[in-house]
């Protein structure tokens, strides 16, 4: 009996410490895992220390694990946004270079028919005319140079908080009149049609009014140039509750979903093509969100995508009053200088005849075709041909025009501005190329880009020469003089 008892005895120890040890390397094996060890006792004091143990040592590794994990995602997040700050530098520098590039192309333009009248001027027994022609393109040019200026030196002060404003109570009904009568010329020059949706009653709120038509005038100027010609654009002034809202609607080219949060960012533009029909720097929606911010309102911009035209739209708190007096509003008036129809003008008063033979005998004259979409840039040049080397001269405006008349006038020489409205130089001079009677005839690039790439590009157009704005005359001259005509050819 005893024996039988010393054997139960045993054997349910044994079973007792076969359990224990199975805890014990389950235990083991979770911690193998890197999982935490359950929490277990038996009834053996050794393999619960032992459990205890492992338990411990299973806290430890988590907690080693967790500090290893939150390292490793300090250093992805730290290398995300490093990546994400070199991939923003990155695409500032970018914006930066095309800003410089597209201000230097800005500059450049202007200073082209500013240089041609100062030349022109200097020619001997200019008549009056045309001296009255010269200091009028050189007196817009300027206005143009101090608008760009003007532009820039504006959003400096305001991003540096320079600028302080002029508080009064505004009716922003005078407000968009003022803005109006500012764009009214870009307006008519593309055809547009501006349709206003104005209250009857004052929508009054207290502002700077020079920088809120400021304001508006750059909306509706950012309109206008990103719209094709004869195209639709409407303002809507309206309040409601404690806020006006002031909207400005296209059917224009519309905002790329990649550009719609950068729009009001400084130096943004939309896709920057060779014809540079809009123009401009990339700080007008910039000035725009920053000054209405300075009056305590916001702006936004939505558009559905590309070609599906955009809304912009200004809030700002109204100066509630508690009596007003409403005042009709009177029309804006209708005033724009034609400058296409000045320099028809001064061209048909003037008599080529009156520069004859004030230079001496030289290359025979030739005729020129020169397209450029800038007026003034174009008769002035014009001019200055005629006169300093007694060339006919006949100038177009559009890349259309001048295929249309090309092979009627069969020019000698082919000057051709890149930035042209309906088709870029480049596949003006490729399509003048590929007509037999144009094959050799020398095609000049005139134009404000002058980097590497540019010049690349406009011997692979098919230009024989580029030459970059602004152009010294004695350039132009001299390449002129390199194209030797046929004595039969030029004695009509």
């Amino acid at each position: 009996a005893a024996l039988l008892g010393a054997g139960a005895v045993a054997a349910w120890f044994g079973r007792v410490y076969a359990r224990a040890i199975r805890t014990a390397v389950d235990a083991a094996s979770a911690l193998g895992r890197g999982e935490l060890p359950p929490q277990r006792r038996s009834r053996i004091l050794e393999i619960d220390r032992l459990l205890g143990a492992l338990r411990q040592a299973g806290n430890e590794l988590s907690r080693a694990q967790a500090t290893r994990d939150t390292a490793g995602n300090e250093r992805q997040n730290q290398l995300e946004r490093a990546q994400q700050a070199r991939q923003t530098a990155e695409e500032e520098n970018r914006a930066k270079d095309q800003f410089l590039a597209m201000l230097g192309h800005e500059l450049r333009n202007p200073l082209a028919p500013i240089g041609t009248a100062a030349q022109l001027l200097k020619l001997p027994d200019l008549d009056g005319h045309r001296a009255r022609y010269a200091g009028d393109v050189i007196g817009r040019q300027v206005e143009h140079m101090n608008r760009l200026l003007s532009d820039m030196l504006d959003v400096s002060r305001v991003t540096r908080g320079l600028v302080s404003l002029n508080l009064e109570e505004v009716d922003l009904r005078n407000v968009v009149e003022r803005a109006v009568e500012q764009t009214r010329p870009l307006m008519e020059e593309r055809q547009h049609r501006l349709e206003l949706r104005l209250p009857q009653g004052p929508v009054t709120v207290r502002g700077d009014q020079t920088r809120l038509t400021q304001v508006v005038a750059n909306l509706l100027t950012n309109s206008a140039k990103y719209t094709q010609p004869h195209g639709a654009i409407q303002l809507s002034l309206s309040s409601a509750g404690n806020e006006a809202s002031l909207s400005v609607a296209d059917d224009g080219e519309g905002i790329t979903a990649e550009l719609l949060p950068r729009v009001f960012d400084l130096f943004s533009q939309g896709e920057r093509k060779p014809d540079r029909a809009q123009g401009g720097l990339g700080l007008g929606l910039a000035l725009v969100r920053s000054l209405v911010q300075l009056h305590g309102g916001s702006v936004e911009a939505s558009s559905p995508g590309r070609n599906g035209g955009s809304i912009f739209t200004v809030r700002l708190p109204l100066k509630h009053e508690l009596a007003a007096l409403t005042t009709p509003l009177a029309n804006p008036r209708r005033a724009r200088e034609s400058v296409r129809e000045n320099a028809r003008e001064s061209a048909r008063e003037t008599p080529r005849e009156a520069y004859g033979g004030a230079h001496g005998a030289g290359p025979a004259p030739l005729r020129v075709m020169l397209v450029d979409d800038n007026i003034d840039a174009a008769v002035s040049l014009s001019l200055l041909l005629e006169a300093a080397g007694d060339h006919l001269v006949s100038t177009y405006y559009d890349a259309a025009s001048a295929l249309e008349w090309a092979s009627f006038e069969r020019p000698d020489v082919f000057i051709l501005d890149i930035g042209l409205p309906d088709m870029n130089g480049y596949e003006l001079a490729r399509r003048l190329r590929a007509m037999p009677q144009f094959a050799g005839t020398l095609l000049i690039a005139l134009t404000g880009y002058g980097q590497l790439a540019d010049k690349v590009r406009a011997r692979e157009a098919g230009f024989d020469l580029h030459i970059a704005k602004p152009a010294e005359p004695e350039e132009i001259l001299a390449a002129l003089a390199t194209v030797n005509v046929a004595e039969p050819e030029r004695a009509e």
